[in-house]
């Protein structure tokens, strides 16, 4: 069985609304393109398998069965392939406020489309 799944307006404020330390450009960029869908295998119990897409964006889709830190690094790395933000010289030792919250918005937008197991 495959179930299309649309994230509605009402959603989308939902999730801007209770994390008021996200970047809401790069959070309404993911949610435009996001393309998910969940399938069921098996009986009793059924095994649902979550898939996430980007419209327009080939190669950068994964599945509920990637870590989550893989799904992240694939999330920053779309982002910045499509220059939507620049980690300019990624250096790990020094914090960044505009890296914190980038990287807030990304396991935020993560944990509203894929629930934690």
């Amino acid at each position: 069985m495959i179930r299309k799944v649309l994230i509605t307006e009402e959603e989308k404020n939902d999730i801007s609304d209770q994390y008021n330390d996200i970047d809401r450009s790069i959070l309404n960029f993911l949610l435009r393109r996001l393309e998910k869908k969940e399938r069921q295998f098996g009986e009793d119990p059924p095994m649902n398998v979550i898939e996430i897409s980007f419209k327009g964006l080939p190669g950068y889709g994964f599945n509920n069965f990637h870590g989550r830190k893989s799904m992240e690094k694939k999330v920053i790395d779309m982002l910045t392939d499509k220059e939507v933000i620049d980690l300019g010289e990624y250096n790990p030792n020094i914090l960044d406020a505009n890296r914190q919250k980038m990287v807030k918005t990304v396991r935020n937008f993560l944990n509203f489309i894929i629930p934690k197991r």
